[in-house]
């Protein structure tokens, strides 16, 4: 859970997660979705 839309795009964008999104990228396949709610 993120409190905006802004925050959850740079995490997902973050140095912090790239390695993570590295691995499932490589080894998955999906979508993203994000939905701002209350």
């Amino acid at each position: 859970k993120f409190p905006s839309y802004d925050v959850a795009m740079n995490w997902y964008h973050s140095e912090e997660y790239a390695p993570v999104r590295k691995i499932r990228e490589d080894n998955s396949e999906g979508n993203l979705i994000i939905v701002e709610g209350k």
